[in-house]
């Protein structure tokens, strides 16, 4: 698929939002040669570790030709942490500055 930023170039107002967590098996692998997961990860086909969603988030901001993105949803963070609804509202070690 090619991508978007050639389209969205000429539209530099327009609000852009993507969402991270889920990705394809192309994407863990190279997810994996890059070091932001595991092979282990990888193979799981979802992830919320701090430095996979820094990646993907900076992959996004690439393939749309943008230095930000106006909008990040996390796809399903409720199945990182089933039934353990106050893990949600914790920050992953490393995600947040200032926070272990």
């Amino acid at each position: 698929m090619p991508a978007p930023a050639p389209a969205l170039a000429s539209h530099s107002s327009l609000r852009i939002a993507t969402k991270v967590r889920y990705f394809t098996a192309a994407t863990g692998t190279g997810a994996v040669k890059v070091g932001v997961l595991t092979e282990d990860q990888a193979v799981a086909g979802h992830s919320l570790a701090a430095q996979y969603v820094r990646w993907q988030i900076g992959r996004s901001r690439a393939q749309r030709g943008r230095e930000r993105l106006d909008l990040v949803l996390l796809h399903n963070p409720e199945r990182a942490h089933p039934g353990d609804r106050t893990a949600l509202h914790r920050p992953e070690p490393g995600s947040v500055p200032g926070h272990a």
